[in-house]
């Protein structure tokens, strides 16, 4: 009891934890008089990470390989439903404490990186430049991240405080408080114990379940075999009615010549 209450007040203290580095995060995200926001969208398919893009002021700034000829290409486009992307993202934040936009297969985790006071030409020349001196495309040292990292470095004069997950891949704070605490083994047992008499419950359930199933096909069946009985009955009984020397003495076949050819008259000579 003791484990648990101590458990209770240590969950407490996480949720106000994690409540304040949101907080946090958001005064961050409504400032305006820092100049352009530095978002961050790092896209994981299946669990696997597949891309990394930069986005500011609605444009999207990205490593891409190009479908006709596979040659690499710094792209600087516009990006289409940025704005429902981050309102999407905002909602994840407040419902589920991440700011992630996910779908069945996929999962984008968009956080801010920081800001840049550099209008949109030369932040253009500047990722012009890097690519230059970009070489020849590796998929664990020279790719999307690497050619990113270099262009943040050059871009941004303030940073947000996802910005070290961002370029040392090092968890932040709220990182850290997006897991719960472990509970003790006391609660852990008693959690497993209340699991497993959930299960003897949802089992002898499913039994009795199977057991009315079982009687009910048993009920179906006897009544077939009365149906199908008294089918037999009324067959028979209208068979007797349309042949009623089978019943009536009278009209045997002991006595009567149309029943019995060996006591017919002979025919007329």
């Amino acid at each position: 009891m003791q484990e648990s209450s101590a458990y209770g007040e240590k969950m407490r203290q996480w949720a106000a934890e994690r409540q304040f580095q949101i907080d946090k995060r958001k005064a961050q995200e409504e400032r305006k008089d820092n100049g352009s926001q530095v978002w961050f969208s790092r896209y994981v398919h299946q669990g696997r990470l597949r891309h990394w893009v930069l986005v500011i002021e609605g444009t999207k700034y990205e490593l891409k390989q190009e479908k006709s000829s596979n040659d690499f290409i710094f792209r600087v486009k516009k990006q289409n439903g940025w704005t429902a992307e981050l309102a999407k993202r905002n909602a994840a934040l407040k419902e589920k404490y991440k700011p992630e936009v996910s779908d069945e297969h996929r999962k984008k985790y968009v956080c801010l990186i920081g800001w840049t006071h550099l209008p949109p030409s030369d932040l253009k020349s500047i990722a012009d430049d890097i690519f230059k001196q970009f070489g020849t495309y590796h998929l664990l040292w020279n790719n999307c991240q690497t050619i990113l990292q270099e262009f943040s470095d050059k871009i941004l004069h303030d940073r947000a405080l996802d910005y070290p997950w961002f370029r040392e891949h090092t968890r932040t704070e709220f990182q850290q408080h997006q897991q719960p605490p472990r509970p003790p083994t006391e609660i852990t047992m008693e959690q497993l114990q209340q699991q497993q008499q959930q299960i003897l419950r949802e089992t002898r359930n499913q039994e009795r379940v199977h057991q009315i199933q079982h009687d009910i096909q048993t009920q179906q069946m006897i009544i077939q075999l009365q149906l199908q009985r008294d089918i037999g009955l009324n067959a028979a009984q209208m068979h007797l009615a349309m042949n009623p020397a089978l019943t009536d003495p009278s009209l045997s076949a002991a006595t009567n010549p149309a029943l019995n050819p060996a006591i017919m008259p002979p025919p007329p000579v």
